[in-house]
Order: C-alpha cells, then structure tokens, then sequence
C-alpha cells in the first residue's frame, strides 16, 4: 500500500502506477497460466518456480526511481529474465511431455459421401 501511496499521492503519477502494475500483473498471469498447464512438483519445477520468485523479487527491489531511474535497467532485466526462464521452461515441457495447445486442424471432405471430418491434433512434437 506504500507504493500505491507514494506514486498516486507524493509523485501524482499514474502513470507510473499504471506501468508497474501491468508489468507485475503480466507476470503473475503468465505465471498462472503455466502452473495451470504444466505445474508439477518435480525437482525442475522447484528450480523453475525459485528462479521465477527471485525474477519477481528482482522486479520488486528496481522500482524505485521510476521507468528513467538508475533501477529502470534492473527492472527491465528481471522482467525479461522472467519472461525467457519461462520460455525455456515451455519449451521444456513441451518437448518431454509432448503437450500444447491445440495447433493444427485437418479438415478433409468425401465428395462421395458430402461429409466434413474436422481433426484436431492437441499434442506438440517437437524433435
């Protein structure tokens, strides 16, 4: 709540407010998207997971100083650094488990029989 403060009420940014609070919530949605999807308790998961709270602690200690402070660099490395361990981390899973979001429809027509047959491939190989 002091950081609400502080930028809303001292700084009468909201800009800034705004930015930051996109930037944690980007965070914590693709976060919760993944764990949705692909969470395990496995020793890579517990590796993940400490990785991406040290990116968001990261995140939390450059805020000071605003998006052209001296802590704007250490921001935008811990963001990006979030971003590309969970990449890593999808593309990880992705290719042990062979799961993904659907990505390819076949759709085939019998002109014999005037039938539409539609497949949906929801499995991700990646060799």
């Amino acid at each position: 709540m002091t950081k609400v403060e502080r930028y809303l009420i001292e700084q009468e940014s909201v800009g800034l407010f705004l930015a930051y609070f996109l930037a944690f919530w980007n965070a914590w949605k693709v976060g919760g998207n993944y764990g949705l999807k692909y969470n395990n308790v496995d020793l890579t998961h517990k590796l993940f997971w400490t990785g991406y709270g040290l990116c968001v602690v990261g995140m939390l200690q450059h805020t000071a100083g605003g998006v052209n402070g001296s802590n704007a660099q250490g921001f935008a490395v811990s963001s990006a650094m979030l971003h590309v361990l969970l990449g890593l981390q999808v593309c990880v899973q992705c290719s042990s488990l062979s799961l993904a979001l659907p990505t390819v429809a076949v759709a085939t027509v019998d002109s014999s029989a005037a039938q539409l047959t539609v497949t949906i491939n929801s499995h991700c190989r990646i060799s």
